[in-house]
């Protein structure tokens, strides 16, 4: 087994002994049984139902990824690493597969159940759904990247804090002015106010493109924080 492997395993690992892959999973998979419980608990379309509850578990998401570097930082694992000649930008890279893949799994069997509550409406609103949780997918991953870079600069708490505040505020963006294209989080949108866009596909590339740029960028920059941090 190559190092990298070993290191995505490790955080897959610490993840779960520390139950935020519990986490991570439970609020997605709410997220999924929201969209066919919205039209009786809430009197929401599906779709909508599950866009709020996605918006919440991208905050949840960004929450513990910050917890999970961050405890990996105080508890001296990552000075252990570099000791050990291990790049830091390595383990950072390790924890962001570790953490997308939980996510993913999560999202998937989400949005299995989200289309089971959906099958039965229009072609055009299954479709706007599964382009919506597709767009969704990536503005987790930025909720992620947003959690990584609090966690490489702050305490545990106040970075889970932080990111989580920052993760509202980009999911309130998009459930409040709708499914604009280029707001990294438009795949939101689209899921609770899909009616108001004529063109879904367009949002929802141009969204999810947005937002792997974004986090793509917020990955250079924790590179560089903990490139710089005495560990």
């Amino acid at each position: 087994m190559s190092r990298f492997a070993t290191l995505v395993l490790l955080a897959v690992r610490e993840l779960w002994i520390s139950f935020e892959l519990l986490a991570m999973l439970a609020v997605l998979l709410l997220a999924g049984m929201a969209a066919a419980l919205g039209p009786l608990a809430f009197a929401a379309e599906p779709q909508a139902a599950y866009g709020l509850a996605l918006a919440a578990a991208c905050v949840v998401c960004a929450a513990v990824a910050a917890l999970g570097l961050a405890g990996e930082r105080a508890a001296g694992s990552l000075a252990w690493l570099a000791v050990r000649a291990v790049p830091r930008a390595a383990v950072l890279l390790s924890w962001l597969i570790a953490l997308a893949a939980v996510a993913g799994a999560g999202l998937a069997v989400a949005t299995l159940v989200a289309w089971l509550a959906v099958m039965e409406q229009p072609a055009g609103a299954i479709f706007a759904l599964l382009l919506g949780t597709a767009a969704s997918g990536a503005t987790v991953l930025l909720a992620l990247s947003i959690g990584l870079l609090a966690g490489a600069l702050l305490p545990g708490p106040l970075a889970a804090a932080l990111a989580a505040l920052a993760t509202a505020a980009l999911a309130a963006a998009a459930l409040l002015a709708g499914p604009l294209p280029l707001l990294p989080s438009g795949g939101l949108g689209l899921l609770v106010r899909a009616e108001e866009q004529a063109e879904p596909l367009r949002v929802a590339l141009q969204s999810s493109g947005v937002a792997l740029v974004l986090s793509a960028a917020l990955l250079a920059v924790t590179i560089a924080a903990l490139e710089r941090d005495d560990l």
